[in-house]
């Protein structure tokens, strides 16, 4: 049996939650006109801006030419349950600058005058930023020490550099290039590990782990020709553009230089050059180099008369 105050409550709730989903649908039509940024030093406002999700609102005229084409922009409207995440965002960026510190607030405007239109203003107090103390490198024991010393001059992390995730991921890769290009074809490497001091020295440490793995020579080089042409291309001419010879040391970057090589005779509609992992013993890859060739007729005059 329903009672006059339980009906009551229900009908309390009731307005509540209605009241609740016409306030949402009235926020989501609010238009976003202005966003603005405060204390950004280090990041343009424009840079920013694209980071968050919240966006101005386009102007009437790109408002009116995107009514009836795909030219221009539709509106922006106004959410307040997406600040929390654009500050988030917004620290994230600085976070991954060196700015292991920086604050972010936001507040936001809402006109009164019946006109729909919201300003919202992010406030940052970006703090001095981090710079890199030292790089380890572990696991690199067993590489040649003229390797070693190699790596140590290309590195660009010393205490004078500001850090940033860019400059570990590069730094990571430069090691990874070279090692793969002196022999070491399945070298890896671990998730850098980032050491953040900000109480004492106000610096970062960071630790490369890299598992190196087994040295390789080239143990033979097989050609794989298919296409109308495969008959007119001899396999001594694709392996003299190659130029990559048996017993020299694997490297990554020659076969990418030597496919280069093989497109830019115009001979060839592919070509891919690898290494065959699947086939690797005693220190020793096969590497595979796989053509489609065209036509002869097809092919560009003055290929013709090399």
């Amino acid at each position: 049996m329903i009672t006059i105050k339980n009906f009551s409550l229900f009908l309390t709730l009731l307005l509540i939650i209605s009241s609740y989903q016409i306030f949402a649908q009235a926020e989501s039509k609010i238009e976003l006109v202005d966003i603005s940024f405060t204390g950004n030093d280090y990041f343009s406002s424009s840079e920013l801006e694209k980071v968050i999700t919240a966006k101005e609102t386009s102007n009437w005229l790109s408002q009116f030419l995107n009514s009836f084409s795909s030219f221009g922009g539709g509106p922006s409207y106004f959410d307040s349950l997406a600040i929390p995440n654009d500050i988030s965002l917004l620290k994230s960026l600085y976070f991954s600058n060196g700015f292991f510190r920086t604050k972010v607030e936001a507040q936001y405007n809402i006109e009164k005058n019946g006109k729909g239109k919201a300003s919202l203003r992010f406030i940052i107090t970006e703090n001095e930023p981090t710079n890199f103390y030292k790089l380890y490198l572990n696991g690199l024991g067993k590489i040649p020490i003229t390797f070693l010393n190699k790596i140590n001059s290309i590195v660009t992390i010393d205490s004078t550099v500001q850090y940033s995730d860019f400059a570990v991921e590069q730094n990571r890769d430069l090691v990874l290039s070279y090692l793969q290009d002196n022999g070491y074809m399945f070298v890896q490497a671990d998730q850098p590990i980032v050491e953040i001091d900000t109480i004492y020295t106000n610096s970062v440490n960071i630790y490369m782990n890299f598992e190196i793995g087994e040295r390789f020579k080239i143990k033979d080089v097989t050609v794989v020709k298919s296409g109308p042409g495969k008959n007119l291309v001899s396999n001594n001419l694709i392996e003299e553009i190659v130029n990559i010879k048996p017993g020299s040391y694997y490297s990554y970057h020659d076969l990418k230089l030597a496919q280069i090589r093989l497109y830019r005779t115009n001979l060839f509609s592919s070509a891919v050059i690898t290494g065959n992992t699947a086939d690797t013993s005693g220190g020793n890859v096969p590497i595979r180099i796989v053509t489609d060739i065209g036509l002869l007729n097809e092919i560009a005059p003055e290929i013709l008369l090399i």
